[in-house]
């Protein structure tokens, strides 16, 4: 597209131990025309047990067969997990290149989400007020428009930074003690009660869950900026079958993929105000999913406990 100005941005592709899920998403990332003129990193996960060493051992295949001639592939000897992985993994390509685009084996991309990425990316290269493109878009309906949306939140289903905003990446969580002393602060993090933020960070803190997305939340947060979105997504994720290690079976919702055509790159505006109807539609959407999702996990437990009875 000629609106692409500067090189095209790498690609950070992190796999571990679904070779199927790898090959959807490298196979639908093959139908985007900028993918075999962009630098590809595959960062494949290592084994955590014998057991694992198959399935790992089938996955890297997949990155193989897959593989172009600007491809580098990342094979981990140990597993460093998804969290140390994803995290280790931007930080090299936004050290050394200054911006990565971000893909995880569970998710499918239209074929104009490189396009839409790497615009945005060129546009906002130096907008302070942005620190994240996404991707994704919830399945909410939104006002009519050709233009895309800024609001303060993130996505973690096909997203892409700079530099300049990863550095202040909050790895330590160092904005966990002013939410745990500010019961008005932890309402404005849970999006005014719609999502569950601050208790996914107390899991975070406490070792249950091991998720860079609740850290890079906060960091944003904290710093009050916004990330850019497709008014429709440019991704699914196929995730929710019960094969990933942090997304069990039925957790989350597939959004339908389309085409950016009417997105084109001369309507992306300089003006990065958040869009308020936006932000609230999505917040009655995450407001909703919570309240479903917490009167399923309830169920759960109910009739665990009826079968250890």
């Amino acid at each position: 597209m000629t609106c692409l100005a500067q090189p095209l941005a790498p690609i950070a592709v992190f796999a571990y131990k679904r070779p199927e899920h790898l090959h959807r998403t490298l196979e639908a990332l093959h139908h985007d025309p900028l993918f075999v003129r962009s630098p590809v990193h595959i960062y494949c996960d290592g084994a955590r047990s014998e057991a694992e060493i198959e399935r790992v051992s089938q996955t890297r295949d997949i990155a193989r067969r897959f593989a172009t001639p600007l491809t580098r592939l990342v094979f981990r000897e140990q597993n460093l997990g998804l969290r140390k992985s994803i995290v280790a993994g931007v930080s090299e390509l936004t050290e050394d290149q200054g911006r990565v685009i971000v893909v995880e084996d569970d998710l499918v991309v239209g074929d104009q989400f490189l396009s839409f990425m790497n615009a945005a990316l060129d546009r906002y290269a130096d907008n302070d007020q942005i620190d994240q493109v996404s991707g994704h878009q919830f399945p909410v309906s939104l006002p009519r428009g050709d233009t895309p949306l800024f609001l303060p939140f993130t996505t973690t289903w096909g997203w892409a930074t700079w530099k300049r905003a990863w550095r202040h990446f909050d790895a330590a969580a160092e904005g966990y003690d002013e939410l745990c002393n500010d019961r008005a602060l932890r309402r404005r993090f849970d999006l005014d009660g719609s999502y569950p933020y601050f208790r996914m960070l107390q899991k975070q803190q406490a070792g249950e869950i091991d998720s860079w997305g609740i850290l890079w939340y906060l960091t944003m947060f904290r710093r009050q900026r916004l990330a850019v979105f497709p008014r429709q997504s440019l991704v699914c994720n196929e995730g929710f079958d019960g094969t990933g290690t942090h997304c069990p079976r039925g957790s989350g919702a597939v959004s339908p993929l389309t085409s950016w055509a009417e997105l084109r790159c001369d309507r992306l505006p300089s003006e990065t105000h958040m869009d308020r109807a936006a932000a609230d539609a999505i917040c009655r959407y995450l407001a909703r999913s919570s309240s479903v999702r917490a009167r399923v996990l309830r169920r759960m437990s109910g009739c665990l406990a009826r079968i250890r009875l």
